[in-house]
């Protein structure tokens, strides 16, 4: 017999299903069990929700049954844990029928029953119904898109020191939704029981997945701590369903994630506005609390500077000032010397400067400040109250200019120093604050020296010598606690990193930078490292990353017209570069609305809106860009003239070309060495090339092939390719020398990386008969796999010219048996290296196969062998090799293109590059960047590589056949297509060599 319980309707049981109102309650047990009827548990549904006492009957009933399933597995395990059971007793069923007065918690889970259950489905089985009464709710948790698993239930608090209980999968429940082949079902069930990689696996078995599949594996990414690429997937998302409201909750909490707490904010808000029960309360109230967080963070940031500039007006640092925790302290204690008018009040800065040197194993500061204290005052006190007088505006104050040249007259070190920074005149004369900077022997001031060199070698355009000066600070840095002037040096350098276009350092260097300026509250350096983030991220060709990092700065930005105007700019060169004319336009628009004239960058963004979005003051708007630029180094001009160029073509072809042509004449005048002298004459000759092929001239494109690369391109059997944002060109000879020309001007999306019908069929119909194809494709084209198909035999050509190896012996350098640094956790690979007749072997092997060594040895060798681990940068898609480790510095195992590119390879070697993704080619425009195509630079006659993995074994059976038919007379192309068709005939399943390319 049941226990009774308080319910008004409940009477004894009956073998009949009641089903009228006064006796429904008696149906609650069987509901449980799943043994009423449809039509009766549909009624039973319907009266739940306005019975209080059956909600709490059944949220007993649920709870006893977890309780005591939970007891009768104890129990089992104790059972299997004895040696010597006496008996074996099957185990008892829970009692269902058993209540307990459970108080609160019965009460909020009958709540939460109350919803799922009314709602539930009438095709749910109870036993799927049960499961989606999960366990409870973090605050970090995703919101799923089904609408049983996205309940509002407030969040609980984590437990102190660990993570939560992950309770038992309801399997019984996922099997009948497998059988229903309901896999979103199943894929929010999963989540819902914390197993996102069980949910991804169920996810990925959809052909089609619907927004809400692709809600729900953002929120499996998110759980996993995926945050860029759970963004990837919910960007496009909400653009395609503004209200899909779970997406903008999960989007919000990616966004925090990322500790961009304006964007999450603004998600939270909208998600507010929807009025969802529980939700909307909870998102208003994180909206809140993340814009107040900022708000306390700026208020203390402004603190800050309050402090430091109350430090340089008294001379004095209060108790309990803000300014004494913070890195910004020693800035401002220079300028508190330095405005001190008399030796007493330099003086009493000695305590503090004592502190500054507490840590740092030097008394350099005290030092400072003696012999500060120790100067005619008769002589320096006139000169100091002049240089706090132009404190307020020293750049533009009309007395500047005599002052500084007093003041360089001076024997007041520190004040030609400070007076020099305060001027922003050291690139004027930066001798001698070099030399100042030195004699004072102060960290702060040596980095700064180096900085302020690598600053102007970058504006001469001498970026590698610019890096080799910076990375000389860093090491000053690394040995030398001085936070902020570090954290400076690490914006100077990721910027320095953008012009090489080196996304993995400049996020590096960007990441360190922006903690510490988090740590130190300094709101105007998050901003500008933000901007760099979004840099390596637009580097790294990922759109919806830069363009969060760029909108939570304009966010923290508003009124600031100056950064705005950055920004603004910056956005627009993003939204080119996904193709989004409509919205770069906008984003140009906008930093117009400033007032301010575009800057050199924005030019170059209205140079290519102008082209599907013109607006009749944009030959105004170029002009006056270029004019505001003032005077520019050879490279800018060349890159100057460019943009113009660029843009002119649309209105006047005649003056457009004549604009490019002087452009390249420029670029080549400032030199290789210049790095925005390279992208001028990159990006003017592809202006020149999509010109012609707008006006279908392709004999005229295709020479301009040949004229970029410095030669005549092959009169037959040639392929040369190349694209520009919307548009791309293919042009073909064939065996009869024919061209043929193919060209796209308004694509909609960027060509993907494995270039699918980026070849037309009538073009591979008529290169077919060729015995070998030289492929000239322009960057990021160069590189990509199955550019054509494996039956034709063709190479990747980077230069027209012809490389022979010197006369004399042939050196074969096999680099193999690695030994790799044990963080690396690599395995050294199989070779069997197989040396030619008349070839002198050389080995570099073990803990002597560094970067170093292995460039030493390559100098001279005629034939080499890289056989090691290629690796691929998260970050910025490039791919890099690993060798033995030098030293104790990170990735100094790391050989990659920029250090190859400049080796000299006098024996103009053969070069196999036996590792995974060895051939791979990152994004990147304006130049060639691969393994490959640097060592062709480098001076090798030709490199075979992989752009995928190669297998540990059988990689040096390939490679050595292919050798083999060269040395016997085959060309390198008609070698690798003969092994790759014998490998598809012999060995089908190697489909890995079908990755391999040929750059010659």
């Amino acid at each position: 017999m049941r226990a009774r319980s308080s319910c008004a309707c409940w009477h004894h049981s009956s073998p009949l299903e009641i089903t009228d109102m006064s006796t429904l309650c008696d149906n609650i047990v069987p509901f449980v069990d799943g043994e009423l009827s449809p039509p009766a548990a549909d009624a039973f549904r319907d009266h739940l929700p306005d019975c209080t006492s059956c909600q709490i009957q059944l949220s007993n009933l649920l709870v006893l049954e977890r309780l005591g399933a939970r007891y009768m597995a104890r129990q089992g395990e104790q059972h299997t844990s004895r040696v010597k059971p006496l008996r074996r007793t099957p185990p008892r069923r829970a009692p269902r029928w058993h209540l307990v007065a459970l108080g609160a918690s019965g009460c909020a889970l009958a709540c939460v029953l109350l919803f799922s259950l009314h709602g539930a489905r009438p095709h749910e089985s109870t036993d799927v119904e049960l499961a989606w009464n999960t366990p409870g709710r973090t605050r970090g948790a995703p919101r799923l898109s089904h609408p049983r698993a996205d309940r509002y239930r407030p969040p609980q608090a984590q437990l102190m020191g660990g993570t939560a209980h992950q309770e038992e999968l309801p399997l019984k429940a996922l099997s009948q939704l497998g059988d229903q082949a309901d896999r979103a079902a199943q894929a929010a069930m999963y989540l819902a029981w914390g197993r996102p990689k069980e949910a991804l696996g169920t996810l990925d078995a959809l052909d089609s997945p619907s927004p809400e599949a692709r809600n729900d594996r953002a929120a499996a990414l998110l759980a996993l701590g995926e945050t860029a690429e759970a963004l990837r997937l919910l960007d496009p998302l909400i653009a395609e369903h503004p209200t899909f409201l779970q997406a903008r909750w999960n989007r919000a909490l990616v966004l925090e994630t990322l500790q961009l707490p304006l964007l999450a904010a603004r998600d939270f808000q909208e998600v507010a506005q929807g009025g969802e029960q529980g939700w909307a309360q909870e998102a208003k109230q994180r909206a809140e609390q993340l814009r107040s967080d900022v708000s306390s963070a700026d208020g203390h940031s402004r603190a800050l500077l309050d402090a430091g500039n109350a430090l340089v007006a008294t001379g004095k640092l209060p108790e309990g000032s803000p300014l004494a925790k913070s890195s910004l302290l020693r800035l401002y204690f220079y300028e508190a010397v330095r405005s001190r008018p008399s030796s007493e009040e330099v003086s009493a800065l000695l305590p503090l400067a004592k502190s500054l040197d507490v840590g740092t194993g030097s008394d350099v500061l005290q030092q400072y400040v003696k012999r500060t204290a120790q100067r005619d005052f008769a002589h320096r006190g006139p000169l100091v109250r002049e240089y706090v007088s132009l404190l307020g505006n020293f750049p533009h104050d009309a007395r500047t200019p005599a002052f500084l040249t007093r003041i360089l007259d001076s024997d007041e070190p520190d004040l030609i120093l400070g007076s020099l920074l305060r001027a922003e005149a050291v690139p004027d004369h930066l001798e001698t604050f070099k030399k100042l900077a030195q004699a004072s022997q102060d960290p702060w001031f040596e980095i700064l020296a180096l900085q302020k060199q690598g600053e102007a070698l970058l504006r001469g355009g001498d970026v590698w010598g610019a890096q080799s000066v910076m990375e000389r600070a860093r090491e000053r840095c690394d040995g030398t606690p001085i936070p902020y002037r570090c954290m400076d040096l690490e914006l100077d350098l990721a910027h320095l990193y953008s012009q090489l276009l080196q996304p993995d350092d400049v996020q590096q260097h960007a990441l360190k930078g922006w903690k510490e300026a988090r740590e130190s509250n300094l709101r105007e350096r998050q901003l500008q490292f933000l901007e760099m983030l979004a840099k390596a991220a637009r580097l790294r060709d990922d759109a919806p990353l830069a363009r969060a990092y760029l909108h939570e700065s304009l966010e923290r930005s508003q009124g600031n017209k100056i950064r705005e105007h950055y920004i603004q700019q910056e956005l627009a060169h993003l939204e080119l570069h996904v193709l989004d004319f409509d919205r770069a336009r906008a984003a140009i628009d906008r930093a117009l609305a400033t007032g301010r004239p575009l800057t050199l960058h924005g030019a170059a963004a209205l140079s290519d809106i102008a082209r599907q979005r013109p607006d009749p003051k944009d030959a105004q708007t170029m002009s006056e860009a270029v004019a505001a630029e003032g005077p520019l180094s050879p490279g800018k001009h060349a890159l100057a003239l460019h943009y113009l160029g660029r843009f002119q073509l649309e209105k006047d072809r005649v003056r457009g070309q004549a604009q490019l042509r002087e452009a390249i004449v420029k670029a080549e005048a400032a030199g290789a060495q210049d790095e925005d002298a390279r992208h001028a004459r990159t990006y003017s000759f592809t202006a020149l090339i999509m010109d012609e092929a707008k006006a279908h001239n392709f004999q005229a494109a295709a020479r301009l092939f040949g004229e970029e690369l410095r030669g005549e391109i092959p009169a037959r059997c040639m392929l040369a390719l190349t694209v520009d944002s919307e548009r791309s060109l293919v042009v073909a000879r064939g065996m009869d020398g024919a061209t043929l020309g193919y060209y796209e001007g308004s694509r909609t999306q960027r060509v993907k990386k494995d270039a699918p019908n980026l070849v037309p069929p009538e073009a591979l119909t008529a290169l077919a008969p060729c015995e070998t194809i030289q492929v000239l494709a322009r960057p990021p084209l160069q590189g990509l796999p199955a550019m054509l198909p494996a039956a034709f035999a063709w190479s990747y050509r980077t230069q027209l010219s012809t490389r022979q190896p010197p006369p004399g012996k042939a050196i074969h350098l096999v680099v193999q048996g690695v030994e790799y640094a044990p963080q690396r956790k690599l395995a050294s690979l199989v070779w069997n290296p197989v040396f030619g007749p008349g070839e002198q072997p050389r080995l570099l092997e073990g803990a002597q196969a560094t970067p170093d060594r292995v460039l030493q040895e390559m100098a001279d060798a005629t034939e080499v062998d890289l056989v090691t681990h290629g690796l691929l940068s998260p970050v910025s898609d490039a791919s890099f090799l690993v060798f033995a480790r030098q030293g104790e510095q990170a990735g100094s195992d790391e050989l990659r293109t920029q250090r190859l590119r400049r080796a000299k390879l006098k024996g103009a070697p053969l070069v196999v590059i036996a590792a995974c993704h060895g051939g791979h080619a990152a994004p990147v425009l304006h130049e060639p960047m691969s393994l490959p195509s640097a060592i062709i630079e480098a001076g090798a006659r030709a490199v075979l590589a992989a752009t995928l993995r190669i297998p540990d074994q059988g990689a040096s059976e390939f490679f050595n056949a292919v050798r083999a038919r060269v040395r016997m007379g085959e060309s390198p192309a008609v070698a690798l297509r003969n092994e790759r068709l014998t490998w598809h005939q012999q060995k089908p399943t190697e489909t890995w060599v079908d990755s391999v390319l040929l750059f010659e």
